[in-house]
């Protein structure tokens, strides 16, 4: 430190000492007293311990002390105490900073050599330091202490089956128990997250495009590069296959089902047996002709060419298993992607949603129960449910199809024929069509099933509702003037509410409504469930039957466990899951069990490993809903939103970019533990390609960094989401093109060389 910078120095500290009030620190040029320099030393290490035990609050998720103590009896919320936090550590370092200046100033002498005063500040800062440091090892003691006395709600573990009493270790266990929605972080490698850098940059406005680039590679380039989903995936892959087990999902816990090799074979043999039957190649081939002649003759050209371009002629299968049924029995579930079937599913989706189809016993959820029961019926009420058993295997195919054709008659005919392009005979026989197209290949082995519509088709849930609400229309013919009821259906299960009591009806049993249901059942088989305790479950309500009144609580029947808050999600998801158990525990629920119900709730969610403050912020959102405070709006950013995977601090760096460069951003978990199953089992159905290509340069692959060399020596670098040999043809046609555009086509035109399309792949990043 020079002389002539010493005077101005010691000016401006002491300015600023005095208006900071720091009046015990008189430190002027060359007087420094060792009680002065003894203040630095305390004040530096006070301000240490301070912002480290701010870190460690925000490393420990949990509210500091200081916090505590400003905002009273009322927690600060989350999000606040973060933002204060890191307010508050960034003035003790600020604080630290001008100590140093004041430490400094009192160890310089004017005259003096600056080596000597240089050597005399370095021996108070490394006594400061040692003071430090011993201050924080107490202090850190303390909140190690504090840490470990607090009280945590136990999180529960999910639920793993293990069939046939299978060893499995305990680090596979525990990876299971995460369950099949968790999401791990996937493994990502430089080239990768430069592609995600340039998914961001490639959606801002062209003028901005450089400096977004520069931003995100400014943000990201100091953190790790993310590891470990490869390594624990293995982990669980490579016992299964020593092991000689295979993996799938519960049908009601959500759990993982672990189950021998020859155990999984014989009850998926019993699964298909019970409603799939052989087929034949000349069968297969026969369906997919009469589809593409039927798409012929109606001008269908354009559901005929996505018919023939697809990949595939058989639907592929994948099985759960019904844990809640003895014998632990599997169901089989189609896929339709890949296949042309999923061409024809979604045209015929799009025709049927047109219908209006008038049904009085539907409902879409649980709140019309709720309604009724509070405005009409809640006094000597008595009530059971009918569940319609394998609903979608047990329908008629014919009478679906008349269904589906009375349907169209009842609306309106000519408007549904103008919006198909077909007419509605030519509509049925492609629907006819379709459903005995059923087609599965397993163990090279052709089956179709036997009768209904598919679990896993795009179409089945429609045309099973059109069918219903037939049901439903002839049983309410049936039952008008008998008596004084009401019926509620969702999907295949019926609520039935009546009044024995009711002097102005005739009397009523339950088999009186067996009988009415069973005569019109059109072949399908009912099982029926009374109130057991006084009470009855209904979707997700339990309802309560009381002398005065019938209760309600909100209680699904599922009991699948949440996501777990450790998981690879979005804080958006997270905190819509945990919003939409407690706003439901409120709205479904009565006066007399809200509170109970509330509890429970917030109970799961605690085992589900969510901290308690952000049940509280959620809580507070709540509370101004119910009483009907406007909730601000957030201008949603303009465009596409550009998806990249969670990965934490990374993913969401790059969304604040994105959004200062009015970029949506959106976050996906790529890395489920779902996808152990198809690995597992064989039966992995990667997205692939699903175009015959006429010209294929390369073997297909999507989500690449591609090299096409040039004749002339120059290399053209470029990126895809989708197929490359896709990307291929299009540069291929925007070179022979007469009005070239494109780097690659204008470059080739001036240059006069030639692209070689025997690409090399660079690098492969996840969408």
């Amino acid at each position: 430190m020079y002389s002539y910078q010493l005077p101005r120095i010691s000016t401006l500290v002491q300015f600023i000492s005095s208006a900071k009030g720091n009046s015990f620190l008189n430190v002027s040029c060359g007087s420094g007293s060792p009680a002065s320099i003894a203040m630095c030393l305390f004040q530096s290490a006070l301000s240490i311990c301070k912002a480290r035990s701010i870190s460690f609050a925000l490393d420990h998720h949990c509210i500091h002390q200081q916090f505590q103590q400003v905002f009273g009896f009322i927690s600060p919320t989350t999000r606040h105490a973060i933002r204060m936090g890191k307010i508050l550590r960034g003035e003790c370092w600020r604080h630290y900073r001008f100590l140093q200046d004041c430490l400094k100033l009192c160890c310089c002498v004017l005259g003096e050599p600056e080596e000597a005063s240089l050597s005399r500040f370095k021996r108070y800062s490394r006594m400061g330091n040692q003071f430090a440091e011993a201050l924080w090892d107490s202090t850190l003691r303390g909140l190690l202490l504090g840490l470990k006395n607090e009280k945590k709600r136990p999180t529960v573990e999910g639920h793993v089956t293990v069939l046939d009493s299978v060893e499995v270790p305990k680090k596979v266990l525990d990876t299971l128990k995460l369950g099949p929605k968790f999401s791990l972080q996937p493994d990502l490698k430089k080239p990768e997250i430069l592609s995600l850098i340039r998914s961001v940059s490639g959606a801002a406005p062209e003028g901005e495009q450089d400096a977004c680039i520069r931003e995100a590679v400014h943000t990201v380039k100091h953190l790790p590069v993310p590891t470990g989903a490869t390594h624990i995936l293995r982990q669980v892959t490579d016992f299964c296959t020593e092991a000689q087990v295979k993996l799938v999902t519960s049908d009601k816990e959500g759990g993982f089902v672990v189950v021998p090799t020859s155990l999984y074979l014989d009850k998926r043999d019993q699964a298909l047996q019970k409603n799939f039957r052989p087929a034949t190649q000349r069968e297969a081939r026969d369906t997919y002709k009469a589809v593409l002649e039927l798409c012929r003759d109606n001008n269908l050209d354009n559901l005929c060419r996505r018919v023939k371009s697809s990949s595939k002629h058989f639907l592929g299968v994948f099985y759960t298993a019904k844990t809640h049924k003895e014998g632990v029995p599997f169901r089989a579930i189609v896929s339709e992607r890949g296949t042309w079937q999923r061409s024809v599913s979604t045209f015929l989706l799009q025709q049927l949603k047109q219908l209006d189809v008038q049904d009085p016993f539907a409902i879409d959820n649980s709140l019309p129960v709720i309604e009724f029961l509070q405005n009409e019926g809640n006094v000597d009420v008595s009530m059971f449910s009918i569940d319609v058993e394998d609903l979608f295997y047990s329908i008629p195919q014919n009478a679906l199809i008349s269904s589906v054709q009375d349907a169209i008659e009842r609306s309106d005919p000519v408007r549904f024929q103008n919006n198909a392009g077909i007419p509605v005979t030519a509509f049925i026989d492609l629907l006819r069509t379709y459903l005995s197209s059923t087609i599965i290949k397993e163990d090279e082995k052709l089956l179709v099933q036997k009768g209904g519509t598919p679990i896993g088709s795009r179409v089945s849930p429609i045309v099973c509702q059109i069918f219903l609400a037939d049901f439903d229309r002839l049983v309410s013919g049936a039952l008008e003037g008998r008596c004084r009821y009401r019926i509620f259906r969702y999907v295949d299960d019926f609520l039935i509410l009546y009044w024995q009591n009711d002097c102005c009806s005739p009397q009523i049993s339950e088999n009186d409504f067996l009988d009415v249901f069973r005569l019109h059942s059109r072949g399908m088989r009912f099982t029926f469930e009374m109130p057991r305790a006084a009470c009855l479950q209904f979707l997700d309500l339990r309802l309560t039957i009381s002398p005065y009144h019938v209760c309600w609580t909100y209680c699904p029947r599922s009991k699948k466990a949440v996501l777990p808050f450790d998981s690879c999600h979005s804080k958006v998801v997270k905190r819509a899951i945990a919003s939409a158990s407690l706003g439901a525990a409120l709205d479904r629920s009565c006066e007399h069990h809200v509170h109970d119900s509330f509890a429970a709730q917030v109970m799961k969610l605690c085992e589900g490993g969510y901290p308690i403050g952000i049940l509280y912020e959620i809580s507070e959102t709540l509370l101004a809903k119910v009483k009907g405070v406007a909730k601000s709006k957030h201008d949603r950013l303009p465009g596409r939103p550009v998806s990249i995977p969670y990965v934490h601090t990374m993913s969401h760096n790059l969304k604040k970019v994105g959004e200062r460069h009015r970029v949506p951003v959106v976050l996906s978990a790529p890395v489920k533990l779902i996808t152990l199953c198809g690995k597992v089992n064989g039966s992995s159905t990667k997205r692939g390609c699903q175009i015959s290509h006429k010209n294929a340069s390369v073997e297909c692959r999507q989500n690449v960094v591609y090299r096409i060399p040039l004749t002339c020596g120059r290399v053209y670098i470029g990126q895809t989401g989708r197929c490359i040999n896709t990307r291929l043809n299009e540069h291929r046609a925007l070179v022979r093109s007469t009005t070239p555009s494109g780097h690659l086509a204008l470059h080739c035109r001036t240059c006069g060389c030639s692209p070689l399309f025997s690409t090399t792949i660079q690098g492969v990043f996840k969408a």
